[in-house]
This record gives structure tokens, sequence and C-alpha cells, in this order.
């Protein structure tokens, strides 16, 4: 099933701009998660921006928490 997020890059989405809550006891927290046609292919602070510039940026409301598990 295809997302409805308009995207540069549709198969690759940058979410970043809050706390995302990882599930992973050694990095609790990260800045920035990499999605990949699905697959969550990076985690990190937000350097990640840089390291995949064709990516849809989707930048998550301050103060919010995400999940991805």
């Amino acid at each position: 099933m295809k997302s409805n997020i308009d995207a540069k890059n549709d198969s690759m989405i940058v979410f970043t701009g809050g706390q995302i809550l990882t599930m992973d006891s050694e990095q609790k927290y990260v800045e920035a998660v990499v999605i990949k046609e699905g697959h969550i292919v990076a985690v990190g602070d937000r350097s990640l921006l840089k390291a995949y510039p064709d990516a849809k940026i989707h930048d998550l409301k301050p103060g919010s928490t995400s999940c991805f598990h």
C-alpha cells in the first residue's frame, strides 16, 4: 500500500524534529529515523538529513514523542 505523503522520493522519508523513542535500551531516543520502502534503515541525530538528501523530510511537532518499532 502506498503512503499518501507527498515526497521528493516517496520511497524514503526522514522523520525528525522531536524525540523519537526507538524501543532500544542502548539508544532509547534519537533525533531522526530514516524509512526506505517501509523499513527503518537508519536512526540517529539530525546529521542523517545530510546523508539522505533526496529523502522527504517529515518534521515532527516540537515537544512530541514518536515511537517506531
